[in-house]
């Protein structure tokens, strides 16, 4: 680029260069500035659980509702700590205690749990409910999606012994 400057009633003029770094930067940030991106960040934390049939529930809102055309939306667990009382703890000495993440569009809800007899809706699945619809008891009930297969998510996170704690991986879809 070319600029010129006045001093002390002369004109000069300078041809000078803008560096690959600086050039680089501007169109980066055109770039950005052009093609801003909408984020959604929830942070549930020390959330209570809260109870639904016979099940525990932490609702997670309105995560990966939306994406920019030109990028994808992602939920991500990370860093994750579940706790159990020593009670709870005792009470299973010789298996494991299983917690069960669910991850669902709004439009499959009725794709997770069910009623044995067209009474409360059950999410995790009972002796009832394992013989009527063929789930396995103590899971939860869940049927695929319409329009996709994979979907809902389940993802397993156990207990191990009488631990009282049990971190999840890092996950994100």
């Amino acid at each position: 680029m070319d600029f010129e400057f006045q001093r002390r009633g002369r004109r000069r003029r300078i041809n000078n260069h803008i560096p690959h770094a600086t050039l680089s930067l501007l169109i980066l940030l055109t770039f950005f500035i052009s093609n801003p991106a909408n984020a959604s960040i929830h942070i549930y934390d020390h959330q209570i659980f809260r109870e639904v049939g016979n099940a525990l529930l932490l609702s997670g809102g309105s995560e990966g509702i939306a994406a920019s055309p030109s990028s994808r939306s992602y939920i991500r667990f990370e860093n994750i700590t579940f706790w159990r009382s020593k009670a709870a703890a005792d009470q299973l000495k010789h298996s494991t205690g299983l917690i069960q993440v669910i991850i669902f569009e709004a439009a499959d809800r009725n794709n997770i749990g069910g009623s044995a007899y067209g009474g409360q809706r059950s999410i995790c699945c009972t002796q009832d409910l394992a013989k009527m619809e063929g789930c396995k008891q103590g899971e939860v009930i869940r049927r695929p999606s319409a329009t996709d297969t994979n979907w809902p998510i389940v993802l397993n996170v156990q207990f191990h012994g009488n631990r009282l704690s049990q971190k999840m991986g890092y996950k994100r879809f």
